[in-house]
């Protein structure tokens, strides 16, 4: 509660809220004003007095105003505030208005945007069946009929009034009822020796979800922002648990003014809060602002965030991304309402769209889980970076993996191309262990760093350069028996690091990223052998064949489940698609008791 300070008792309650919140207005529009001014205001209001607006106005402005473009901007956003409701009826006697108050457009700049010469141009709405069913059947961009805006508005308060009875199903704890608390009750029992004499029960309780809305205004989605912001303003008279937002390159809150029971004095506040508007569109910049500035107070597990935007986002990919993740631990679930789905040519192919619908699916993670290279997007969806990915989901269209590395052993990727080429060329030129005199290594610099990592535990040994080269060149493969303490302590391992050299030359380091290359020379008695291995096996460029895939998953279940099941259960799996009944196939992966 807001308590007066000492000596405003001259000013009313109401006046006092009034004046102290004016302050936060004024930085809600970018004003540099802190907590402290609300005091002065107050103070201000004390000596000068609040009956001549005039005089109040300019203390203000002196006292509030900082720069020139804040002085230039204080008069509207001082009548935005103080404007008393229905002032729009003592308009100039010059100024038309003949539109009917309902179908003036709440939203501002937007409703400018949506008339003029796009109205003109925008084709009439067909006349169907029904006025729901034209009104169903139709794009926002070509109601501009006045009977339309009306259809448009009932149907908005309808919606809402429905939101208005939706529950979120949640049990608590009764003295009655009809469903047992099991857990409850036995607790109770264990005073009476394990006897249930006092039962405990549970009966559900409907809780109201929060909504939190998120509307694009930029000048992309000027043909539609005045319609949500119309969906917004119908929400916000109906459910009382609601926040609402526009934003463009910036978040500006608009719940205040939506809340507004006069539309001509809403729209005034808008057209004043909301700077930039049909300007340009940072989503990720945007959302960042929302979960720094709000979501810790005003989304919690049982909040549908429900974002309005056409996707299409000038910043960093990676900061939507990161937005979207950071969002959906928070809230229960993510709506992204895009206007041009429903058009037959759109294709959701922007990446903003991308982050938003795998968002919507739960899909969370850094910021290149998504549209990097190896990440999320490259794995599962169809086509290579540098082209368009249109995305569809099961069962409308298969994944597809185009770009997947799958391990075949537990070795660090940067020294599996080092290590194949070591035991292939050992292999092939028939070289034992003991007549190993020297190896050299060049590989990139990445790769190199990893030369003077130990093997003290499994861990590091997995990335240890010196021990998985060992490891090659004594049992020509690595597997995870390779890794046990008996094993890391053999000397022999910190007698052939001593044989080992890795040095990383420009010529190999400038192929990286594109490939991962080492190039190995063994020097014996017998000469020099030299072997280059430009990718890892289990990589795209070379890929592990059925054969190998095999051998790795019996490799990995056979110490738990058996070789002969392990072999038995991996040729069922190659015929899945083929099986009806899939419970034995479930029941041999049980671990046996």
């Amino acid at each position: 509660m807001l308590i007066p300070p000492a000596g405003m008792a001259t000013l009313d309650f109401r006046s006092v809220q009034r004046l102290a919140g004016f302050a936060g207005f004024l930085r809600a529009n970018g004003f540099a004003v802190g907590g402290g001014d609300g005091i002065e205001v107050l103070r201000t209001a004390e000596r000068v007095g609040v009956l001549d607006g005039r005089v109040l106005r300019w203390s203000l402005q002196a006292l509030l105003c900082r720069r020139s473009d804040e002085w230039r901007r204080f008069d509207e956003l001082f009548d935005a505030w103080f404007l008393p409701p229905n002032a729009w009826q003592a308009a100039a006697p010059g100024s038309q208005r003949s539109e009917h108050p309902d179908a003036r457009a709440e939203g501002g700049a937007s409703a400018r945007h949506a008339s003029g010469a796009e109205r003109d141009a925008a084709p009439r709405a067909s006349c169907l069946a029904s006025d729901r069913e034209a009104l169903g059947s139709s794009d926002f961009r070509t109601l501009t009929r006045r009977e339309d805006l009306l259809a448009i508005e009932v149907l908005m308060r309808r919606f809402a009034r429905r939101l208005k009875h939706v529950r979120l199903r949640r049990e608590a704890r009764a003295w009655h009822g009809r469903r047992l608390d099991l857990a409850a009750t036995i607790r109770r029992s264990v005073s009476s020796g394990g006897t249930p004499l006092r039962l405990a029960w549970r009966r559900q309780r409907r809780v109201r979800p929060r909504l939190v809305l998120l509307i694009d205004v930029s000048r992309s989605m000027a043909p539609y922002s005045f319609f949500y912001l119309r969906l917004a303003r119908a929400l916000n008279a109906e459910l009382t648990d609601i926040r609402s937002f526009i934003f463009h390159t910036h978040l500006t809150a608009v719940s205040e003014p939506l809340r507004e029971p006069d539309p001509h004095r809403a729209q005034q506040r808008l057209q004043v809060i909301a700077q930039g508007w049909a300007g340009g569109t940072r989503i990720g910049a945007s959302l960042a602002q929302f979960n720094r500035e709000h979501a810790p107070r005003c989304v919690h597990s049982r909040t549908a965030v429900l974002i309005v935007s056409d996707g299409y986002d000038t910043g960093e990919p990676g900061q939507l991304s990161t937005a979207l993740a950071a969002l959906r631990r928070r809230a229960r679930r993510i709506v992204w309402l895009n206007p041009l789905c429903a058009r037959p040519d759109y294709t959701p192919v922007s990446e903003g769209m991308q982050a938003a619908l795998l968002a919507e699916q739960g899909v969370d993670g850094p910021p290149d889980v998504i549209e990097s290279r190896d990440g999320f997007m490259q794995a599962f969806a169809f086509g290579r970076i540098d082209k368009a990915r249109p995305i569809a989901l099961p069962p409308e269209a298969p994944f597809g993996i185009t770009d997947c590395y799958i391990k075949p052993y537990a070795c660090c990727r940067h020294i599996q191309p080092a290590v194949e080429a070591l035991y292939g060329l050992l292999n092939d030129e028939k070289i034992a262990t003991d007549e190993i005199a020297r190896v050299d290594v060049e590989t990139y610099k990445i790769a190199a760093e990893h030369a003077h990592t130990g093997w003290d535990d499994f861990a590091s040994a997995q990335l240890s350069f010196p021990y998985l080269m060992g490891v090659a060149a004594r049992y020509r493969g690595i597997k995870f028996e390779h890794f046990e303490e008996k094993t890391r302590r053999d000397p022999q391992f910190a007698a052939f690091a001593q044989k080992l050299h890795i040095s990383a030359p420009a010529e190999i380091d400038q192929l990286y990223p594109k490939l991962r290359p080492a190039r190995v020379t063994v020097t014996t008695a017998k000469g020099k052998f030299t072997r280059q291995a430009d990718e890892a096996l289990g990589s795209r460029l070379v890929p592990l064949d059925d054969a190998g895939l095999t051998e790795k998953f019996v490799g990995l279940v056979a110490p738990v489940l058996g070789e002969a099941c392990a072999k038995e259960l991996s040729k069922r799996l190659w015929a899945a698609d083929q099986i009806a009944d899939v419970t034995t196939l479930v029941d041999m992966t049980a671990k046996p008791a």
